[in-house]
């Protein structure tokens, strides 16, 4: 008994249509995650960049009081320096918890990374402006290279 051709041929396109539907089908889906990932990503970028500015706003208050003027309200509603210029305790209590939040983000792994952790460190036990703007450049060094990596990776 022989099988009529064009049985056989009408049996391969359903299996080719099948395969390309299903290729499509997993292409679609990689497309997906890998979407979703770039969005997790962005989200973690934006989440420590907000950490990083308000911890490098608050490091600059303590580090510098005396760009306030003593007259203004500044001083008073802003929990800065008092007149002696030392800062308060509530703006180190701020400090050390943004740190301990870009610190947490961070992957130690990375170099740039570790020697962000130190640069905190050493802000958060001496808070002038050398330390504060090498610690700013760090940050724009690893916002720069995150936001590089997540543009490849889309």
């Amino acid at each position: 008994m022989t099988i009529p051709i064009q049985i056989d041929i009408g049996n391969l396109a359903v299996g080719l249509g099948t395969c390309l539907v299903a290729l499509a089908t997993l292409i679609s889906l990689r497309k997906g995650r890998s979407q979703r990932i770039a969005d997790y990503r962005r989200d973690w970028i934006e989440n420590l960049q907000s950490h990083m500015a308000a911890f490098l706003r608050v490091a600059s208050d303590i580090g510098m009081p005396e760009t306030f003027p003593k007259a203004s309200n500044a001083m008073t509603q802003r929990d800065t320096a008092d007149a002696s210029g030392s800062y308060s305790a509530q703006n180190m209590i701020e400090l050390k918890h943004e740190s301990q939040h870009i610190k947490l983000l961070l992957k130690e792994e990375r170099e740039e990374h570790r020697r962000l952790v130190e640069l905190i460190d050493t802000v958060i036990s001496n808070p002038n402006d050398q330390s504060i703007a090498d610690t700013a450049d760090q940050c724009r060094l690893i916002l720069k290279k995150e936001w590089a990596r997540l543009e490849n990776e889309m």
